[in-house]
Order: structure tokens, then sequence, then C-alpha cells
């Protein structure tokens, strides 16, 4: 919607903050199986959906639930060897 309509068209229904007119952002669940091909993924689906794309691993993130900053990312590299893999943190 918010591509169809002109500049005075968005001005006047701002007030409203319509849902529909806020932009997207998609976060897509991949596992920990997929994280050496997780460049690729996020660039597939971006290009198909045209919107900004993240991922998350939700398996990843219930085992690190109750983890401070640190933790996280120590885990992570120690799990991962990197701590570029996909996580809320990439998303937020």
């Amino acid at each position: 919607m918010r591509e169809e309509l002109s500049e005075e068209e968005r001005m006047l229904l701002k007030p409203y903050n319509l849902l529909t007119n806020k932009p997207f952002v998609y976060a897509i669940n991949i596992g920990t199986d997929d994280f050496a091909n997780a460049d690729a993924i996020q660039k597939e689906f971006s290009e198909k959906l045209h919107r900004p794309v993240s991922l998350v691993c939700a398996k990843l993130e219930s085992e690190m639930l109750g983890f401070s900053p640190e933790e996280r990312a120590e885990y992570v590299q120690a799990e991962f060897g990197s701590t570029s893999v996909p996580t809320l943190d990439h998303l937020i």
C-alpha cells in the first residue's frame, strides 16, 4: 500500500498509524545446519520479497534464553566458531 500512495496521501494518513502503512521486515527461521548458507538464504529471500530480510534460529534462541549478552557471545563462539550466526540481535 505504501508504494501506491502519493506523498500527499501518505501525509493525510500518517496520523492514523495504520499498520499497512508501516515498513516490513521479514524474519526467517533457519536451522543451525543452514548457518553456512545464511548469506545466500538472506539474499535469495530479500530479492524475492523486495523487502529487508533477517535470519534467526529459534532453536538457538531458546537455548540462550537466560544468557547475558556476554554469555550469548561466548556460547555462540564456542558452539559455532563465529559470532556472525543469525540471532535476534541481528534482527533487532
